[in-house]
């Protein structure tokens, strides 16, 4: 799962367990809404 799925399906959380794919800690943390922002512009650039 990349972190465009993780955060579609869990919200913006804190971390996630890289293993399990599952979201933990706060759920409208800056650094992953960042990571995401920037997982998105990449994603449009590669299409």
């Amino acid at each position: 799962m990349d972190i465009i799925e993780l955060v579609t399906k869990y919200g913006f959380r804190e971390y996630f367990d890289p293993y399990k794919g599952v979201g933990y800690g706060t759920d409208s943390f800056s650094w992953t809404a960042a990571l995401f922002i920037d997982a998105i512009y990449e994603t449009k650039e590669v299409c």
